[in-house]
């Protein structure tokens, strides 16, 4: 039986302790034939284990307080209780002439003064609204035409109505009530999706809550439900199908809607009068136990201190936290992994189902899965980036802001429901960036929060400029400068898969900032520069990237590093040249890749005059295989056995120049890189120009990335990269050694004479202004038959070509009649020649022997001057 509560002296109420766990109170509203009458009750306290799991006969009350005033009186056996204005029109509403109701209301029933009390009352609310009969729904007293807004929503439930039957008035109406306080209200998601069966009240007018979901979207564009509106009617529709609720590992009731994580991604915009309530009022809904984690309603508790238990017990106990008293934000600092980018986002607008948007990623340079994530506060944006924290159980939304990322959805479910969440996760991180990186976020609760100013952790931000990057510290304090966590951001933007010129900008400062001892301290930097030759080769930057590829490889190969980085890196980029079309290229990194590989099994591979044996296999095109190196093995070391001085010379009789000349001409990277091993290898000209000249420049590449800014840029060198079929080894040139190249007359000679436009017109694009063309230079490329090169030097340097008698035969001599007529064109009034030297022209034995001799005859006579 109910137990009646204990009276107290005073006309005040007072409550006596409950007495029994899971123990509540329940309102019994006294009937009374006369509505003026005051309102009286009784209050008993009630144990919810009573009857079972099944419905209890009382009602439970959905309403807002409203204003803090208390200025009607609500009468308790011989007591009296100070009730809100809000509170006290519904109870009139409710209180019937004849029979009593039982009525669970959180105003009345909870010590509102007892700050346990309220604690440990609300771990039971989603239990009491489940278990009750019917939840009450109260929106006010009519006002706005709201009768009216109830009918035609009732009307379109039942399908009597029909949104273009709509008039302006009904339209003004249902969006009138829609916006009511009560749809705002935090508490208000956990009442509805507990309710078996609602009943929304508005003044004298009632409609099932059902039925209010159905009919809503059907009078209302879609545009027009503000979003807090549809996440309440989703709640709401979805109730009559979920199961009431679940006992979590402590013995507590949970609705089981979704992970805390995502419940406060969704609904951490709506309103409550104590900051607390964010929190609190999503604890009945959560599938997790967050109860184990310190996170219990208890309102004695900071509100910063609330919310760092609330980042730690989503994100793991491994992340640093920082929260502020006054501010629904915190700032956090964590290593992760980075599992790709979105690439595009598809809004899906269901009432049913609620708002979701279907998410698709790109994971390093593949397509990933796709996710299909509910709408939160802050919707998905295409250049969010998803990743995973160390210790959390599930991946997160973030989204970059210059020097740190902030937090867009904190908790994501890995897509493929079939399998565990934690299982997902893990195969999403393998699948993704393999690399750890240092992430510090801002989880701001203001989605609006751009416009904001002063927000407390700007200046926290500023003030974290303290220590260097190199400081062991960083972890542990978090003091690191602004310049490190832009640079950390550019480094996870770029791992993954982003192609702005505003992270590759930032990675390039970060790489030219850096000092090589800091690149022996700071293992970021190689990362850096690993990430920048990513980023270029998805750019199409290929030499850049090929060149810092090979930068970073040495440099990791000198520290020794493990032979499981080594190939990982050469995996990664070759993964990069082959999704971008370079099938050869990156064959030939799986190569190396599977030398390496094979170290693990012959460590002799790592002996240098032994790899100068694979080398020149390999030179002579024998495939290197498990087979292949145990032969070479065998003879290997019985060579050093029968030798009396072991030098090993006779497996390396050919010099090391002279190999690496022949392996860098056939464009074979593996002998390259192997003979690149050795200690005594040496890049001099020769080698140089072999390089350049062939027709692969991966192992140009390759030679660049070891010997750095040490290489010797010859006149010979830079002429025969001018000779090549495209510009991109005199790009490097150029662009890398600025400072020690010249533009001679016989590089713009090999240039012009070029059969392929790319090359001058590279030269004539860039660097103009570092060369001169002189009479030589336009008589060759008067001659070029295969490009009009004499034209291209017209249009960019025109005023430095004078067109003597011998760059005019060249032009006449050409068997393409335009490269005349671009001379004549463009220098005619300049050209002078006598008569004599015209019929020269003429007479020129090519021209005759071609047929030729009248066009240009006419072409020069009909455009120059003739000298007397």
């Amino acid at each position: 039986m109910p137990m009646a509560c204990g009276m107290s002296a005073g006309n005040m109420y007072s409550y006596s302790p409950l007495q029994g766990r899971r123990h509540i109170r329940l309102l019994r509203l006294l009937p009374d034939w006369n509505e003026d009458a005051p309102l009286r009750s009784q209050l008993f306290e009630y144990s919810m284990c009573e009857l079972g799991d099944g419905p209890h006969m009382y009602e439970a009350l959905s309403y807002v307080w409203g204003s803090s005033e208390r200025p009607y009186t609500l009468h308790i056996d011989q007591q009296s209780l100070p009730i809100t204005a809000n509170l006290y029109e519904v109870l009139l509403r409710l209180r019937n002439k004849m029979i009593e109701r039982i009525i669970w209301i959180d105003a009345v029933c909870i010590d509102q003064t007892n700050m346990e009390e309220r604690g440990e009352q609300i771990q039971h609310m989603a239990e009491i609204y489940s278990k009750a009969s019917r939840v009450i729904v109260w929106l006010g007293e009519a006002a706005d035409e709201s009768d009216r807004a109830l009918k035609q929503i009732r009307m379109s439930a039942d399908q009597e109505q029909q949104k273009s039957l709509l008039t302006e008035e009904d339209r003004q109406a249902i969006l009138s009530i829609v916006q009511r306080p009560w749809f705002r209200r935090i508490w208000v998601l956990q009442e509805v999706a507990a309710a078996q069966h609602i009943v929304m009240m508005c003044g004298t007018e009632r409609i099932d809550g059902y039925a209010f979901c159905l009919g809503l979207p059907s009078l209302l564009p879609y545009e027009d439900i503000p979003s807090h509106i549809r996440s309440v009617t989703y709640l709401m529709r979805g109730s009559i199908f979920r199961p009431k609720y679940k006992t979590n590992s402590s013995g507590g009731i949970s609705l089981d809607v979704r992970p805390l994580g995502g419940l406060v991604d969704m609904y951490h915009a709506h309103e409550a009068t104590e900051r607390h309530d964010k929190v609190f009022a999503l604890l009945g809904m959560s599938s997790d136990n967050p109860g184990a984690s310190g996170l219990s309603p208890n309102y004695k508790i900071p509100w910063d201190e609330l919310m760092a238990r609330l980042v730690r017990f989503i994100l793991g106990e491994k992340v640093l936290v920082w929260s502020w008293s006054h501010q629904q934000a915190a700032a956090i600092f964590a290593k992760g992994c980075v599992i790709g980018i979105v690439s595009s986002v598809q809004m899906v607008k269901d009432d049913t189902r609620g708002d979701r948007q279907h998410v698709s990623i790109q994971m390093q340079d593949t397509l990933g899965p796709s996710w299909t994530v509910p709408v939160a506060v802050k919707p998905i944006e295409v250049g969010d980036v998803f990743c995973h924290l160390l210790g959390a159980t599930s991946p997160m939304v973030v989204r970059p802001r210059g020097e740190y990322f902030s937090v867009i959805m904190v908790q994501v479910a890995p897509p493929n429901n079939s399998e565990t969440e934690s299982t997902n996760s893990e195969r999403l991180v393998q699948s993704g960036s393999s690399s750890t990186h240092d992430f510090l976020l801002v989880w701001d609760w203001d989605h609006s929060h751009e416009e904001t100013q002063h927000r407390d952790y700007e200046a926290w931000l500023a003030s974290r400029s303290i220590q260097s990057p190199q400081s062991n510290n960083v972890e542990s304090e978090g003091y690191i400068s602004k310049q490190t966590r832009s640079w950390n951001v550019a480094l996870i933007l770029s791992d993954a898969g982003s192609n702005e010129e505003s992270v590759v900008s930032m990675l390039e400062e970060m790489k030219n900032t850096c000092t090589p001892i800091s690149v022996q301290v700071d293992g970021r930097v190689l990362m850096c520069m690993s990430k920048l030759a990513l980023s270029y080769g998805r750019m199409g930057r290929s030499w850049e990237a090929e060149v810092e590829f090979w930068r970073v490889f040495w440099m990791m190969k000198s520290s020794r590093q493990a032979n499981g980085d080594l190939i990982r890196e050469l995996k990664s980029f070759g993964s990069m040249c082959k999704i971008h079309g370079h099938i050869a290229t990156a064959k030939k990194f799986e190569k190396i890749a599977g030398l390496l590989g094979m170290a693990r099994q012959f460590p002799i591979i790592k002996d240098e005059d032994f790899a100068v044996v694979l080398a020149e296999a390999s030179i002579r095109g024998v495939e290197i295989s498990e087979k292949i190196v145990t032969k070479a093995e065998k003879r290997f070391r019985s060579a050093m056995d029968n030798d009396e001085t072991p030098s090993r010379r006779r497996y390396a009789a050919t010099p090391l120049d002279l190999l690496l000349a022949r392996a860098v001409w056939n464009g074979n990277l593996e002998a390259t890189y192997l003979l690149l091993s050795h200690k005594k290898a040496q890049v001099n000209e020769e080698v140089l120009i072999h390089a350049v000249r062939s027709r692969d420049s991966s192992p140009l590449w390759c030679i660049i990335g070891r010997q750095k800014d040490k290489i010797l840029i010859g006149e010979n060198i830079v002429i025969t990269a001018a000779q090549k079929s495209n510009e991109l080894v005199l790009q490097y040139l150029l662009e890398r050694h600025e400072d020690k190249v010249q533009i001679t007359e016989k590089v713009l000679v090999a240039a012009a004479a070029n059969r392929e436009r790319s090359v001058l017109v590279y030269l004539l694009g860039k660097w103009k202004h570092k060369f001169h063309i002189t009479e030589t230079v336009a008589i060759v490329a008067a001659h070029n038959e295969k490009f009009p090169a004499l034209k291209a030097l017209l249009q960019e340097k025109g005023d430095e070509i004078e067109p003597t008698m011998q760059v005019v035969m060249a032009a006449a001599s050409n068997r393409e009649k335009l490269v005349l007529h671009n001379l004549v064109q463009e220098k005619g009034s300049e050209i002078g020649m006598t008569e004599q030297e015209v019929m020269a022209a003429w007479k020129e034995e090519h021209l005759l022997a071609t047929g030729r001799g009248d066009d240009v005859l006419g072409g020069i006579v009909g455009n120059i001057h003739l000298r007397r």
